[in-house]
């Protein structure tokens, strides 16, 4: 059994760490904090482990090993939350002014609201380890991803200008609001896993359009099919942008207000939305930007980023009718 060094866990707990029987049988393993608990857990030093139910779920987030601890629900010891101040130092005056302002931050409702401001963070660091937050902003990066392939294509891009505008709005807003909040390390850093998606959807894009392209490109034209075979390409193709968009900035929005709340951003009314809005739309102003200048040869097929083979062989687009 593991304890956590100096925690009192109640007088049950105590008479067995003082019974000469039980401590022939039970090996008790003091650590220095939660997540000391956690990792002699998973390393099997210990079979159990005791501790506060929040502070529990929390370190098991911090050491992203949700689903491999089982935890049992109950409640060994309560006691009503108190500060242990020494005799030496602190007057009975002292004391009693401390517990006058404890009994007023409780009755004008402050004190709920400091528990609330440190521990909704805590919980909330829980959720964003669970499997149906990462799969947000999994389908947000892909969506974004898309979009700046779509762009990329019709925008004659080159294989590396592909990746800058699928990355930009996937990646960069959450970049700079991470910047802004004081985030560390900032996501892509810490979970390089959404860069490495982004440049996986820019090759099946690759892939996917190279054949399209090669499918109809054997195909023998009758009449006026042609023209308008590439007139429903292209507003398919629009079609397609704006849900990849619009995906991405309601998946983005919902992860840029849980980052906001886990740093804490107060007042939450305004750096909530503002979060938001960074995560969502910061990348794609980022991409727009870069687009808005017609023709950037670094991104067209010069010899800065992928030397000489992209003199020869670009990103595969389509023919726009006119």
């Amino acid at each position: 059994m593991a304890l956590i060094r100096g925690f009192y866990y109640g007088p049950e707990v105590a008479a067995l760490r003082r019974d000469e029987r039980f401590l022939q049988q039970q090996q008790w393993l003091e650590v220095e904090q939660e997540t000391d608990l956690i990792d002699a857990l998973l390393s099997l030093q210990v079979e159990g482990v005791l501790a506060d139910p929040h502070s529990a779920v929390s370190a098991v987030a911090r050491v992203d090993a949700l689903g491999k601890i089982n935890g049992v629900p109950g409640s060994l010891y309560e006691a009503p939350l108190c500060f242990l101040l020494s005799k030496k130092s602190v007057s009975k005056e002292q004391a009693a002014a401390f517990n006058q302002a404890l009994i007023d931050l409780k009755t004008s409702g402050h004190l709920e609201q400091i528990s609330r401001h440190y521990l909704l963070p805590q919980l909330l660091s829980v959720t964003t380890q669970t499997a149906w937050f990462r799969a947000f902003d999994i389908i947000g990066t892909i969506a974004f991803a898309i979009s700046g392939v779509l762009i990329a294509r019709r925008e004659k891009y080159d294989l590396i200008g592909a990746c800058v505008l699928a990355a930009l709005p996937a990646v960069g807003g959450g970049v700079l609001r991470d910047l802004i909040s004081g985030r560390s390390p900032i996501g892509i850093v810490e979970s390089p896993s959404l860069l490495l998606i982004v440049f996986g959807t820019v090759l099946c894009g690759l892939v996917f359009f190279t054949l399209q392209d090669w499918f109809f490109k054997g195909r023998a034209p009758s009449g006026n099919s042609s023209s308008d075979e590439k007139m429903f390409r292209w507003r398919s193709s629009r079609g397609m942008l704006e849900l990849c968009d619009a995906i991405g900035l309601a998946t983005f929005t919902i992860v840029g207000v849980v980052v906001a709340i886990q740093q804490r951003c107060e007042p939450l009314w305004l750096w909530g939305p503002v979060m938001a809005g960074l995560t969502a739309a910061g990348g794609g102003v980022l991409r727009d930007v870069l687009r808005s200048q017609a023709d950037i040869p670094t991104l067209k097929g010069t010899i800065y980023p992928v030397g000489l083979w992209t003199k020869t062989r670009s990103f595969p687009v389509p023919s726009r009718p006119s």
